[in-house]
């Protein structure tokens, strides 16, 4: 990577997070919205059946190991390169990347 650039993401304190978008467990297929096979509910209002969760592409349910773990899993073909040292795989209760 670049040195100024790498100099300019830290300076911005640029981080990938852990958002829908780069998780295993929805298929977004070039598009903002998708389900989440990873989370079901009891859908009421139409049909009173299980349906899968639908998700935002920046969206994030992500939880910390206090609590858990997290459900985050990035999807097996991602490929951040010369990024991978921004990527954040776990965020805190508010939001923060955990230390």
């Amino acid at each position: 990577m670049d040195k100024n650039k790498l100099t300019k993401l830290n300076v911005v304190h640029y981080r990938i997070l852990p958002v829908c978008g780069r998780c295993r467990f929805a298929d977004f297929q070039g598009k903002e919205w998708a389900t989440c096979k990873k989370h079901l509910y009891d859908h009421q209002k139409h049909t009173d059946s299980v349906r899968e969760l639908s998700v935002h592409f920046a969206g994030s349910c992500s939880r910390t190991k206090n609590h858990g773990g997290t459900w985050f899993e990035p999807v097996i073909t991602e490929n951040l390169g010369g990024f991978h040292s921004f990527s954040i795989d776990e965020l805190q209760d508010d939001c923060t990347p955990s230390s």
